[in-house]
């Protein structure tokens, strides 16, 4: 996936300008939790998952999500980026789909 545009997604989804664009999150649907750590080394692969998006480790480019996804070596139908802007009081949350990211 190509990095989408910010504006076209804030349009798409008519998010307001002035609300911070918290980052791209790795959702994982079996579970239904979000990576809050992620560790890579050469001898080992540390990971943590938590139920809120609040927890969740946010990535400001959605390659290096993708790129933290296939590391992860979890099935595509599992891993999901999601993109998340910070409400104040809780983290909105949605997926990266066609319509979302493509510039109307």
């Amino acid at each position: 996936m190509d990095e989408p545009k910010l504006e076209a997604i804030r349009k798409n989804l008519g998010v307001e300008e002035h609300i911070p664009f918290f980052g791209y999150l790795i959702y994982r649907a079996d579970s239904d939790e979000f990576l809050a750590k992620l560790d890579i080394s050469s001898e080992r692969i540390l990971k943590g998952w938590h139920k809120f998006p609040d927890q969740a480790k946010p990535f400001k480019k959605v390659l290096e999500a993708n790129r933290a996804c296939q590391q992860l070596e979890l099935d595509p139908g599992i891993c999901e980026i999601m993109i998340g802007f910070d409400l104040g009081k809780q983290i909105a949350v949605g997926p990266l789909d066609n319509d979302i990211v493509s510039e109307n």
